[in-house]
């Protein structure tokens, strides 16, 4: 095979392997929104009055349901607030979660976190479920599963902040805490991400994000113990076994 037939080749390959279960996550969410049907500027936070209870509980509004907020009051900040001291580097970030709501996450310090950039019209979306289950699992022991949703990687979460709230909870009954969407690749990527991508430590390699649901572990010292790419699933045995090795270290 020639080389541009080659590379031809890998690259269908590459958006096959993504693309072709997106038919079965769309026929999933049924609630979801489609591309094209956005929510028009100055509208993100207004989801179609049927969906109403799930987008406040995706917001993590207390009075909805009996829903407990995912983000503990001190991580949220108020306004006038100082930076922490003695915060971990890669930690010293503030990012608003999807209710718009500033989370400092110095905050989830000396817990263990696994942040992760996800997407809702992927084939790898279904990962939802998996990070969802690790994280009922494990969370009373310290484990904070953290989703960061990203339009960098063929356009797939093309949907506002109450969008994606609606989506996560609606499909995938997602508790865990979900930020605003934010750019991971690049130049332009947020902060938090750019100290992500070029920190190398362990079995974590330094380099850009290639795809949605990438999975970045961080140690209780705040500090990147291990990364994963999209195919490793969040109940996989080498995720379950980092995370376990994580919340035993002091």
């Amino acid at each position: 095979m020639k080389p541009h037939n080659r590379i031809a080749f890998w690259v269908v390959s590459a958006l096959i392997a993504c693309w072709l279960p997106f038919a079965a996550t769309l026929a999933h969410a049924d609630h979801a929104v489609r591309p094209g049907h956005e929510a028009r500027p100055g509208h993100e936070l207004g989801p179609a009055p049927s969906h109403e209870g799930s987008v406040a509980r995706a917001f993590g509004d207390d009075g909805a349901e009996g829903w407990a907020d995912p983000f503990p009051a001190e991580a949220l900040v108020k306004d006038g607030a100082r930076p922490r001291e003695g915060c971990p580097a890669l930690l010293n970030h503030r990012i608003a979660d999807l209710r718009g709501r500033t989370v400092d996450l110095c905050a989830f310090s000396g817990q263990v976190l696994l942040v992760v950039n996800t997407a809702s019209y992927c084939g790898y979306t279904p990962q939802y479920e998996g990070l969802q289950a690790l994280y009922e699992t494990y969370r009373d022991h310290g484990l904070v599963v953290m989703g960061f949703p990203s339009n960098d990687f063929g356009a797939q979460e093309p949907g506002s902040n109450g969008d994606i709230a609606q989506f996560c909870e609606a499909n995938y009954g997602v508790r865990f805490p979900m930020f605003s969407k934010v750019p991971v690749k690049g130049a332009g990527k947020t902060p938090f991400f750019a100290g992500l991508t070029q920190t190398g430590s362990g079995t974590a390699v330094a380099g850009e994000i290639r795809w949605n649901f990438e999975k970045f572990l961080i140690g209780r010292d705040g500090k990147l113990a291990a990364r994963f790419r999209t195919r490793v699933t969040p109940q996989s045995a080498r995720v379950v076994a980092a995370v376990e090795s994580a919340l035993a270290a002091n």
